[in-house]
């Protein structure tokens, strides 16, 4: 594994290519109401029930839109769990991500 203080600028950068190769948006915090919806709907247990509840935790967010890559970018690349504050005050969280030398350019 390579630490990202160990990278050079061209290693760094086929990293956050990488990174950025997968869309990470905040979907924003539920609207009010929605989560005592999506518990009951998951409290019912049937695959239908749980469908409508995956529905409604995309639907009824007030959405956000910040770009989640910026702070994984920004995080150490130790493949350790980071907790974060979206400026939306949602709480979220990542694994941060490795890499292997031989993975990336070696200019």
């Amino acid at each position: 594994m390579i630490a990202k203080e160990g990278m050079t600028p061209t290693q760094l950068a086929a990293a956050e290519a990488i990174i950025r190769s997968v869309t990470r948006t905040c979907m924003g915090p539920l609207k009010p109401g929605a989560r005592e919806a999506i518990a009951e709907l998951m409290a019912d247990g049937s695959e239908e029930a749980r469908s409508r509840a995956r529905t409604l935790n995309v639907t009824e967010r007030v959405g956000c839109g910040a770009d989640i890559n910026e702070l994984v970018i920004s995080a150490p690349f130790d493949g350790q769990d980071e907790v974060y504050l979206c400026r939306c005050g949602l709480e979220g969280s990542f694994r941060a991500p490795l890499f292997n030398e031989e993975d990336l350019p070696h200019a």
